[in-house]
């Protein structure tokens, strides 16, 4: 799918959400929140990271949304949903604005394994930006980024992996 360009334009309709729409373009997205809702934008970050909408992240961050919010039933974040679904624009987004990369999942999946499972690009990204992940972090199944990126064959994950020992 492509990207959505263009400014948003966003409608509250009482008990249904926000739309955002974008002029020019036959796509909207609903993001489904109660207008009410203080964590309106950070829920509605969750949602843009999972669906790859970056001009929506890039919009809600610069508007304060919280960058670490973590869902309530599987611990996910923002990063780990953009890794998880592969966005590396939206990993990119995130980085710069200090996401962290350590926060674990329900599963206790950290952005860099789930990366290195669906995405090298993005787990190499992780690994370029952060200077100390923990990369002995293990998941509830016992494994690793390592252990995922040999699993994987992600050659250029493992071999990153392996000189920062």
């Amino acid at each position: 799918s492509g990207e959505v360009v263009g400014p948003a334009v966003s409608e509250t309709h009482k008990g249904q959400g926000l739309l955002l729409r974008f002029p020019g373009n036959k796509r909207s997205v609903n993001c489904y929140l109660d207008e009410l809702s203080r964590e309106a934008p950070s829920l509605s970050l969750l949602k843009a990271c999972s669906e790859g909408s970056t001009v929506i992240v890039e919009q809600l961050l610069a508007t304060g949304a919280t960058v670490n919010v973590q869902t309530s039933g599987n611990k996910d974040t923002p990063l780990t949903l953009a890794c998880r679904y592969g966005h590396v624009k939206i990993v990119e987004q995130l980085l710069a604005a200090n996401a962290e990369v350590d926060l674990k999942t329900e599963k206790s999946d950290t952005a860099l394994i789930l990366a290195v499972s669906h995405c090298e690009h993005a787990a190499m990204l992780l690994l370029r930006h952060t200077p100390m992940p923990d990369l002995n972090a293990s998941n509830l199944e016992g494994q690793t980024a390592l252990l995922r990126a040999v699993k994987f064959e992600r050659r250029s994950v493992v071999q990153e992996l392996l000189n920062r020992g």
